[in-house]
């Protein structure tokens, strides 16, 4: 509890500076300049860690416009600010609405920087698990083969750095029926978890053990099941 009032705090804090920031390029460099969306987007940031969401999807969103405009359809900052609103939104259990943000900001990624690429890679993730959860499988059946496939170009595709687009396929192929596949792919994101240099992190581990498990379970490995669930309280 002290830690969550730490943060609240800090980030209390830190948008009085980054209100006071935006108002100043709107002064010095008339309003819509780069400056004032990058501010923005660190407010909107801020705001989101203080666990305001409503207010950083609206500073998010102003950020957006500016940068459209001053920067073009396909710039880095763009992409990224479109990320953090397809996060917030999917945080809010709204995946079908966070399709749109994710959509545009993989499009930028693969434009700008081909499939094979640490941050395409990590937008095609993002959309291909919010297809997942809203049920369409089909259209997020492509969007994750090309992850993978850049993964795999860029890494190798067993690399550490893997976990969450194998468990993203693992999911895939969950969806779609085939149980042993699914299983066999998620013991492979695992794998990849248990050796990256977050795996003391439980948000790294905790999620791939509870998906093998699930997956498991649903191919009547019960005995197994629970025993791979044993590790989270390892």
């Amino acid at each position: 509890r002290q830690r969550q009032m730490c943060i609240r705090d800090r980030c209390e804090d830190g948008q009085q500076h980054l209100h006071a920031s935006v108002a100043i390029y709107a002064e010095q460099l008339g309003e819509g300049s780069p400056s004032e969306a990058y501010s923005l987007s660190a407010l909107a940031q801020c705001q989101a860690q203080g666990g305001d969401t409503k207010t950083a999807l609206a500073s998010s969103r102003r950020a957006e416009a500016i940068l459209k405009a001053a920067l073009g359809p396909q710039s880095e900052a763009l992409a990224k600010i479109l990320t953090m609103q397809g996060a917030l939104i999917a945080g809010q259990g709204d995946y079908a609405a966070a399709r749109e943000p994710f959509e545009r900001a993989l499009a930028i990624r693969n434009a700008t920087k081909g499939a094979a690429h640490p941050e395409t890679i990590v937008a095609a993730t993002n959309l291909g698990w919010a297809l997942l959860t809203v049920g369409d499988a089909e259209a997020a059946a492509p969007v994750l083969q090309d992850a993978m496939r850049g993964a795999t170009e860029l890494r190798g595709a067993d690399h550490y750095e893997n976990y969450q687009v194998l468990g993203a396929m693992a999911a895939l192929k969950g969806a779609r029926g085939d149980l042993d596949a699914a299983v066999q792919m998620q013991r492979r994101a695992l794998k990849a978890a248990q050796n990256s240099p977050a795996a003391s992190n439980p948000m790294t581990l905790v999620p791939a053990v509870t998906n093998l498990g699930e997956f498991l379970a649903k191919a009547g490995e019960q005995d197994e099941a629970s025993s791979a669930l044993s590790l989270i309280h390892i």
